[in-house]
């Protein structure tokens, strides 16, 4: 009897240290995942920042009657907005391969069971915030490139690039200062970019940066 109890805790005791060499082998690689994704967010934050400051400084500036802006600095301003969709995409290959082979279970630390089977729902309401975003995006580059003038604004922005030259069409982008659904949804396109940052990308921030707290505490200072 006390050989087979003896020979059940060796077995024990050996399978609880290869769960303990999976979780660690787990730990580092999801250490390694969510350090990439923080420094992608934060990429993502800057950029929708840019965005928005450009448009805000636009809506100083829309009004009905004379732009108050000439049409160079108005394209400029209109580009450096839109110029690059809004989308957080971190990497998930490590977390969705431990939550689909059910290892999740295998981290001892309940705040990090937590923290990770909550991520998804975090970025689902990231993403519809962001979906609501790029409709104002793509309202606002529906009438920049139908009343507007994309191609001189281009080339003032960025100079004669790809053989480009300069519109021979004498629409002005400014015009669009004095337009009342151009300003309209810029007016979303900035609160709803402000409200990303300040909210949606701020809360996935600060469950990143818990995940890697307590991922830095179980691994120990050698990590």
């Amino acid at each position: 009897m006390i050989g087979i109890l003896l020979a059940l805790q060796v077995n024990n005791w050996n399978e609880d240290r290869k769960s303990r060499v999976v979780e660690r082998a787990y730990l580092v690689s999801l250490q390694e995942e969510f350090k990439s994704n923080l420094n992608k967010l934060e990429n993502t934050m800057k950029r929708n920042a840019r965005n928005a400051d450009n448009a805000l400084e636009l809506t100083k500036h829309t009004k009905p009657g004379t732009p108050s802006l000439s049409d160079e600095k108005a394209g400029k301003l209109i580009f450096g907005a839109l110029n690059g969709e809004v989308q957080y995409r971190p990497s998930s290959g490590v977390l969705e391969e431990i939550i689909s082979s059910g290892k999740l279970g295998i981290f001892r630390n309940d705040s990090l069971r937590i923290a990770l089977s909550s991520w998804s729902g975090l970025m689902l309401s990231a993403r519809f915030q962001e979906q609501e975003h790029a409709h104002f995006r793509n309202e606002l580059m529906r009438i920049f490139n139908s009343r507007g003038n994309p191609r001189k604004a281009f080339i003032d922005a960025y100079g004669e690039l790809m053989e480009l030259t300069t519109s021979r069409f004498d629409k002005m982008s400014n015009s669009l200062l004095s337009d009342f659904e151009f300003d309209t949804h810029l007016m979303g396109f900035v609160v709803t970019s402000r409200w990303l940052n300040s909210n949606y990308y701020t809360r996935l921030k600060n469950q990143i940066n818990s995940i890697l707290e307590v991922i830095q505490i179980e691994l120990g200072p050698s990590e």
